[in-house]
């Protein structure tokens, strides 16, 4: 039920000398020997008096086609915090993401279950950006990798065209990521896409980088993932794994 999600505000400042963490993610994702943890959502951050930010997550919120309580309440919030940053985790469209039906020139209802979450972000300000979960990949079945791909081209016309809004889906084309933005001064997100190393374990069709294969884009994801970690770290930033 879309009540049942949950967002989250945070205050995200610039580096200062004490830090908490908070991480949720799964378990069975294999680790590189050289990453201490990798969890689907890392936050790393200190409290200060100035330079703040807020960012709402939101996740598991593809299942109604008009918005609920949670959602009008993130809408409300955003009336105040114009340059919040969105950032949807996964689970963007029960029961299994969305697939070349919407091309038919009718809306369909995952692109009502689509609109419900995004339609409060009209005349947003702030950053937006989507991340795929494992319903999105067909619920984990085959030809994930296409229904991924159809809902990322959907979401960056709807949010772009439509809302006009400063977002983008990612890790794009059906890849594990990483992939780096620098939200704010001091401040840095890395999306990965989690649910693309089971499908790749389960043998499925996955996206892969350009000119690599599916071993050589997993380990390529990890050497990338801790090189940019180690940067961030070096660079004195706030950073933010999802």
């Amino acid at each position: 039920m879309i009540d049942l999600f949950s967002f989250i505000s945070l205050s995200l400042v610039t580096p200062r000398s004490s830090h908490r963490e908070l991480t949720r993610g799964p378990s069975h994702v294999p680790r590189p020997s050289s990453l201490v943890l990798f969890f689907l959502l890392i936050f790393f951050f200190s409290f200060s008096q100035s330079d703040s930010t807020v960012i709402y997550l939101v996740g598991d919120a593809g299942n109604d086609t008009t918005p609920g309580k949670a959602l009008l309440a993130l809408q409300k919030r955003l009336k105040t915090d114009s340059t919040a940053t969105v950032i949807f985790l996964g689970d963007n469209v029960y029961p299994k993401g969305m697939n070349d039906d919407i091309a038919d020139g009718k809306v369909t209802i995952t692109e009502k279950r689509m609109m419900a979450q995004l339609s409060v972000l009209k005349g947003h300000q702030g950053l937006v950006y989507m991340i795929p979960g494992n319903h999105d990949w067909k619920a984990q079945r085959r030809k994930g990798l296409d229904y991924v791909k159809c809902q990322e081209k959907w979401v960056n016309a709807y949010l772009k065209d439509t809302l006009r809004v400063n977002a983008g889906y990612f890790p794009s084309g059906g890849t594990p990521g990483p992939h780096s933005v620098l939200m704010h001064a001091g401040l840095r997100l890395i999306m990965i896409d989690s649910q693309w190393f089971i499908q790749k374990r389960s043998h499925k069709k996955v996206g892969t980088h350009v000119g690599k294969g599916k071993q050589e884009t997993e380990e390529l994801c990890w050497t990338l993932l801790e090189a940019e970690i180690l940067a961030s770290v070096l660079r004195g930033e706030q950073l933010i794994i999802a």
